[in-house]
């Protein structure tokens, strides 16, 4: 009985300690016009949007000119907004801000931005961003997702990965710039980017991750960094367009089916002294490619590639 009453006792305190911080919380945001916000370790956050304004523009409003960070949600699912200005002093858009904003055609970003959260702009499909700040070091999962008429040809220099999801089907983005900082793309960063044409990778990315660049049919042309290790499960898996591969001397690891389906793709030059092994590997590349290697004396290199499983496709010494 004793055990029973001390047990409940510490049931009832937890439930007041949680309504005491609930209300504690709920105490801390404010309004101001449209907008709910709190101060929170010195800092103001925007919490909530609740007007029904075409443009918002943070800037032209002093009160807003100290603004750390725009919240979880706080313009989730707004049919009516088409613009906004963000001050310069934002540093952080979190989680589903801006969400299924799908009117949101144009969006003036902070020059000190450092942080985007998950699905942040996902499915704003009228969104056309040219550019990122370049301080920027971080982007969440699905964060640009869905995002058609997105026109970004350069990744942040800050940013060390592509994560997941992140651009998938921006299908006006043309020409990719990867720079030396982004040490790895991940699973379906860039799927299906049908405009895609161009990747130029800076010295600096070490794996391209599964299904990265699926689907980009109209890829055309990739140069591979002497930084790269490894080209993950069906990376570019359907890039249907890719005539000629360059694969630079620092490769492991190539997973299977890494550029199956690119069915025009005819020519690939392997600049691997050791090559991966990929004997037990159905299928790499389409069947028909023609494999470049370079010239080695009495074939050595050659049998490399024969030991490692290479021997599927013609073999060329030529380089």
């Amino acid at each position: 009985m004793k055990r029973n009453a001390i047990l409940f006792s510490k049931v009832v305190f937890t439930i007041l300690l949680l309504t005491s911080l609930s209300l504690e919380s709920k105490a801390k945001f404010k309004r101001h016009n449209d907008f709910k916000y709190m101060i929170k370790d010195g800092k103001k956050i925007l919490t909530k949007y609740i007007g029904n304004k075409k443009r918002v523009n943070l800037r032209k409003d002093a009160f807003w000119n100290d603004l750390y960070e725009i919240t979880d949600n706080s313009f989730i699912k707004n049919l009516k907004i088409e613009f906004i200005s963000i001050p310069n002093s934002v540093e952080k858009i979190s989680s589903h801000a801006f969400y299924d904003c799908k009117n949101l055609r144009k969006v003036i970003l902070p020059e000190n931005l450092r942080y985007i959260g998950s699905a942040a702009f996902g499915n704003c499909s009228s969104l056309k961003l040219k550019k990122l700040p370049n301080k920027i070091e971080f982007i969440g999962e699905y964060a640009f997702w869905n995002c058609k008429n997105n026109r970004i040809s350069e990744l942040p220099h800050k940013l060390s990965f592509a994560n997941y999801s992140c651009f998938t089907s921006n299908n006006k983005l043309k020409n990719l710039t990867i720079g030396s900082n982004i040490k790895a793309i991940k699973t379906l960063s860039f799927e299906k980017n049908e405009a895609l044409k161009t990747i130029i990778f800076k010295e600096g990315c070490k794996i391209i991750g599964f299904n990265a660049f699926i689907g980009c049919k109209n890829l055309k042309k990739i140069v591979f960094p002497n930084s790269l290790l490894w080209i993950k499960y069906q990376a570019f898996y359907n890039c249907e367009s890719l005539e000629e591969v360059n694969l630079p001397k620092s490769i492991k690891l190539i997973d299977p089916e890494a550029f199956g389906k690119c069915s025009n793709l005819k020519i690939v030059n392997c600049f691997m002294l050791n090559p991966p092994d990929i004997k037990r590997f159905e299928i790499v590349f389409p069947k028909n490619i023609v494999l470049h290697i370079k010239k080695s004396k009495n074939s050595e290199i050659k049998k490399r590639y024969i030991n490692k499983g290479w021997n599927k496709y013609k073999i060329v010494e030529d380089l």
